[in-house]
């Protein structure tokens, strides 16, 4: 089972990317079984990508930018859709 990773900062800011990190260096099975979406460039998608895990950057923009937040959502339905992930029930 694949399970995606969503993070919204590529750059060490506070405790969730430490936290990334972490996880970057001791996940259990294999790099390809946690693909990541960052929504911005930086640092830590080089370093996922250098441990072999499947690094995507997204640009997402702000939520106030509608014609842009609308084209993140369909970039990450296409994303999920290549990655044969499925989006959890409701």
């Amino acid at each position: 089972m694949k399970v995606a990773v969503l993070m919204p900062l590529a750059e060490q800011r506070g405790g969730a990317e430490q936290l990334l990190r972490l996880f970057l260096r001791h996940a259990p099975g294999a790099p390809d079984a946690w693909p990541l979406v960052f929504f911005e460039p930086g640092p830590l998608v080089e370093e996922a990508r250098a441990l072999g895990f499947p690094a995507q950057v997204i640009r997402a923009g702000r939520l106030r930018q509608p014609v842009r937040y609308m084209r993140t959502v369909r970039q990450l339905a296409r994303w999920f859709r290549q990655e044969s992930l499925t989006l959890p029930d409701r």
